[in-house]
């Protein structure tokens, strides 16, 4: 799934309808570092243009779930209008990439590094760390 490398920092998106996790990478695309998460707001979009412009972000990778069932449709149409506007008001190239399954492997993640329990429980730290996860399991599947 080689596609077009592009060089240079990548910001990756969990999309959520209440939050929004990121994570970004370093020029180098080695290094995948989980940023914030911002509340799923009307100013979303200023936001995350301005992590983009802050950061010199290159390319947007946006997490989708591409398990297929009924409930997961309606939830991919929201993707699919965010990944648009998203491109709209930034400017910027957004991929979209498998996320299936991340909160459970951002959970064990957190496990693994001794997070304690009641870090796991917080949905924004979730959000963060599974946005990683995407970046880097993108990062792992293009490259050259």
């Amino acid at each position: 799934m080689n596609e077009n490398k592009i060089k240079g920092r990548l910001l990756a998106v969990d999309y959520g309808r209440k939050r929004i996790g990121l994570a970004v990478c370093d020029e180098m695309q080695i290094v995948v570092t989980p940023l914030q998460t911002q509340l799923n707001e009307q100013n979303i979009f200023e936001k995350i243009q301005t992590i983009i412009s802050d950061l010199n972000i290159r390319k947007v990778i946006l997490g989708m779930p591409y398990r297929n069932d009924d409930k997961n449709a309606k939830f991919q149409s929201e993707i699919l209008t965010f990944k648009a506007d998203l491109e709209k008001k930034t400017g910027i190239e957004v991929v979209l990439f498998d996320e299936s399954f991340t909160s459970k492997k951002a959970v064990k993640t957190m496990q693994e590094i001794g997070k304690k329990r009641s870090k796991r429980r917080e949905k924004s730290e979730i959000d963060k760390i599974s946005a990683a996860i995407i970046l880097k399991e993108y990062l792992e599947d293009n490259k050259s």
